[in-house]
């Protein structure tokens, strides 16, 4: 199963002059994460996204909160921001790297006109503990890309590379798996550098949840001249 984050790793540029800079990062790829513990504790909307706007709304018409789990969908209906049973059980009862989403439909306050109802829609994924960690620490990860991948790209070729990405997973064991090129960098022999890089990276400390089961994680190496950003 696989659970992703938004937050950027890091960030960071080769040494070259600023004519030549180019920018690298990995970071993880999806939308808002939550603790498993933290949604499965929750009693409310509030509890699970402090800023629902509570004063904004007048009536609600329907709050459907559905979670999806290797491609299967269960769903709940109710009809106010507290949970009702059937949907704090759907939600303890997710696992890591479940997506889940909530439908809100109300009526704001002052609405008028029964036809006049609103629309919130935001998803979430249940991500792990400990997000899975390159050997050595950040730093190790940062000389590890710039020796075995940018400082391989030849420098008249800086310039006209476009922005590149590659996903790929760390799995349970911390070995790296499943690379896909996302977007090419315009040279195929720069995308040839790029795809060794991250498929001869050394074995990872893997994600972990709160209990110590060890999980898997997607990433994103992104590359590309940062002239005009």
């Amino acid at each position: 199963m696989r659970f992703l984050f938004i937050s950027i790793l890091y960030v960071s540029f080769s040494p070259l002059s600023s004519a030549q800079q180019v920018g690298y990062d990995i970071r993880s790829t999806y939308q808002r994460p939550v603790l498993k513990e933290n949604i499965a504790s929750a009693k409310s909307l509030l509890d699970i996204n402090p800023g629902h706007p509570s004063s904004w709304i007048e009536k609600y018409i329907s709050v459907q909160v559905s979670t999806t789990t290797d491609g299967v969908t269960s769903v709940s209906e109710g009809t106010t921001e507290i949970l009702n049973e059937k949907q704090k059980s759907l939600l303890q009862n997710a696992v890591i790297g479940t997506e889940v989403r909530f439908s809100i439909k109300y009526y704001p306050k002052n609405y008028g006109h029964a036809k006049d109802f609103k629309e919130i829609k935001y998803g979430l994924t249940l991500v792990p503990k400990f997000e899975a960690q390159f050997p050595g620490g950040e730093q190790a990860r940062i000389q590890y890309l710039k020796e075995n991948a940018i400082d391989k790209i030849p420098v008249d070729q800086f310039n006209k590379i476009e922005l590149a990405s590659i996903t790929f997973i760390v799995d349970k064991d911390g070995r790296v798996s499943d690379i896909q090129m996302g977007d090419s960098s315009g040279n195929k022999e720069i995308d040839k550098i790029l795809h060794e890089a991250i498929q001869n990276m050394p074995t990872w400390i893997p994600a972990k949840s709160r209990n110590g089961k060890t999980v898997e994680q997607e990433f994103e190496l992104n590359v590309g001249s940062m002239i005009g950003c």
